[in-house]
């Protein structure tokens, strides 16, 4: 699966789409939610059950991490 960004992860926010793109189709989400939170909240990987979403993790700040940043969307059908 190949993936492109075009700005970085901090720069994203509720209301930007996020495109991924596989070898056999291309899935398009709408992001819903940016929270910073602590590195053991493993929380953020649950979905919420009803919509097909998308949870992208990344350390945060860029220099000297200790918190996560996490991108989380629903796909658009």
């Amino acid at each position: 699966m190949a993936e492109t960004l075009t700005g970085r992860p901090d720069e994203i926010e509720p209301g930007d789409s996020i495109e991924v793109v596989s070898e056999e189709d291309v899935f398009n989400y709408t992001v819903t939610e940016k929270p910073r939170v602590e590195p053991d909240a493993i929380w953020v990987l649950s979905g919420g059950g009803k919509d097909k979403e998308i949870t992208l993790v990344t350390c945060d700040p860029v220099i000297n991490p200790d918190r996560r940043l996490v991108i989380k969307g629903i796909i658009i059908e």
